[in-house]
């Protein structure tokens, strides 16, 4: 039993090792694992994710795995201490109390590791507002919030100061995005936050294009009336008046004012 013990915590001491952060750092040692940070709205999430699954592919039933496999050697060895053909030291290695140990030092360090990933996936979903958000609704709440309330003036659109302002910020906003880490590594994880990157910045021009597209359609519908209404005004002032005409006359000085 000691001599399987011994292999057990050969592998496990090895393992905590390679989830130290500080004997990474030290050693100069790459992390054993990558994962990604990507958008699946409404939440940011990791691949593989955090924690355990149903389906038993979380990032934490990947390190149990590791840690059983180096437990369950002790099945390969059959008890000379039974009868029995199947009989095994599995129970006595899940007692021993060294082991237990290390496998209680190497959780507690995967959970540290865990703690600071989302730590580091809130940075991001600090911009949920972005996918989150009905971008019409929303765009419909601005205008109305920042509606012209001069009485004298007939469009009651918010003036092109405040587009401009709104436009500026989601253009400062994209450079804020950009600046953030595209690769993290947390202890004995790499994370690979392009994705999310992208999906990011993404959205942040869906919210830029939603005001400038409002002012683009907003310009060319003026301008559409505007051509239509020089177009019928050249027909009128085409019309020949003659001098005993006074209503058709009327009409087309209606149209030189």
């Amino acid at each position: 039993v000691e001599g399987l013990c011994e292999v057990t915590l050969a592998s496990a001491r090895y393992f905590k090792n390679q989830v130290d952060e500080a004997f990474l750092s030290n050693n100069d040692i790459n992390p054993l694992l990558e994962i990604q940070l990507k958008l699946a709205p409404p939440h940011a999430v990791f691949t593989p994710m955090m924690g355990k699954t149903a389906k038993e592919d979380g990032l934490r039933d990947i390190v149990d795995s590791w840690l059983n496999s180096f437990i369950n050697i002790s099945t390969l060895v059959t008890r000379l201490d039974t009868l029995e053909e199947d009989g095994d030291y599995l129970l006595d290695m899940q007692e021993d109390i060294a082991v237990k140990h290390i496998v209680s030092v190497i959780n507690k360090k995967i959970d540290h590791s865990e703690r600071k990933c989302e730590e580091f996936r809130q940075q991001f979903m600090a911009y949920s507002y972005l996918w989150v958000d009905d971008i019409t609704q929303k765009f419909a709440e601005w205008k109305e919030a920042n509606a012209n309330t001069d009485p004298d003036i007939l469009d009651k659109d918010p003036p092109l100061s405040a587009f401009d302002a709104e436009i500026v910020k989601y253009k400062s906003l994209e450079e804020e995005i950009r600046d953030l880490p595209t690769v993290k590594t947390i202890g004995w994880v790499k994370v690979d936050a392009k994705p999310i990157k992208s999906a990011l910045s993404s959205w942040v021009t869906k919210w830029t294009y939603q005001f400038q597209q409002y002012l683009l359609e907003k310009v060319t519908n003026k301008v559409s009336d505007l051509v239509k209404f020089v177009a019928a005004t050249d027909i009128e002032l085409d019309t020949e008046v003659s001098d005993t005409d006074r209503s058709t006359m009327l009409a087309v000085m209606g149209y030189l004012r």
